[in-house]
């Protein structure tokens, strides 16, 4: 049985994005905030010219998240119209899921011990960051924490 992890972060993702609209708050657009990411993460890998195919591979599957989104419902939109956008959205977001997955493991094979040590480091501390990732303090490079 697959994973609903995808899935229930996916829904939260647009629970997160519905609020945000509806306060007419506005988040840093999502590419930057990934390419800014994976520069973070390039650098501290230090990744060697062996391993670029595998690492541009890892930060293409990563930066599509940002990548085709759905248009969301109109602020008049019915129950239906929002379930279907949610459930579009959490599909779209498992199958990217589905492809980071592939990606990483292809750049954790390419990478040596201290630098899968160093991907695994940054991979766990991003399962911890609260708000979303709205963090102000940088961490390892794979992401920010408060």
């Amino acid at each position: 049985m697959k994973s609903l992890k995808p899935i229930l972060t996916a829904s939260l993702l647009c629970f997160a994005l519905s609020a945000q609209a509806q306060d007419g708050m506005q988040a840093p657009p999502a590419k930057e905030r990934i390419a800014a990411r994976m520069d973070r993460m390039a650098s501290r890998l230090e990744i060697k010219p062996s391993q670029q195919k595998a690492w541009d591979e890892y930060a293409k599957s990563v930066e599509s998240f940002a990548e085709n989104r759905p248009k969301m419902p109109g602020e008049n939109a019915n129950a239906v119209e929002i379930a279907k956008f949610r459930e579009r959205m959490a599909k779209e977001a498992s199958e990217k899921f589905s492809r980071i997955a592939a990606a990483t493991e292809k750049l954790r094979d390419a990478l040596d011990a201290n630098q899968r040590e160093v991907l695994d480091r940054m991979a766990r501390n991003s399962m911890h960051r609260p708000g979303m990732g709205r963090e102000t303090r940088q961490n390892d490079g794979g992401g920010q924490r408060r």
